[in-house]
């Protein structure tokens, strides 16, 4: 999803930045994805300038916000679609930690039974 222009024509890049088919605050490493979601639990930006104090200054979590609710249908597919990712990779974690502890559980009986 290419970034959008606002504001009478006027970039949101110095704000926002897309890379690797995310976004992040410019110059940062803090996903768009953080600051939106703490912006809809009702967080005041100085809260999120609390948590997330490399994404400051306070101009630019407010372009950050103005940019999330100037393309908000854009926005909303794209956090529904990491939403989607995250889901899938705590799946597949979680299938991963099953089997590390299913071989665990193996070793330690082997272990306690002196068996190889």
């Amino acid at each position: 999803m290419p970034l959008t222009p606002t504001r009478a024509g006027v970039s949101m890049q110095e704000y926002i930045e897309e890379r690797e088919g995310g976004y992040y605050l410019a110059d940062s490493r803090i996903a768009l994805d953080s600051i939106v979601n703490a912006f809809r639990r009702g967080e005041s930006l100085e809260n999120i300038l609390d948590a997330f104090p490399l994404a400051g200054p306070l101009a630019k979590i407010n372009g950050a916000i103005t940019f999330y609710l100037e393309n908000t249908d854009q926005m909303e597919r794209y956090l529904q679609d990491q939403d989607r990712l995250w889901d899938d990779l705590g799946r597949v974690q979680s299938e991963s930690d099953s089997k590390l502890a299913e071989r665990l559980r193996d070793a330690k009986a082997r272990a306690d039974t002196g068996t190889r």
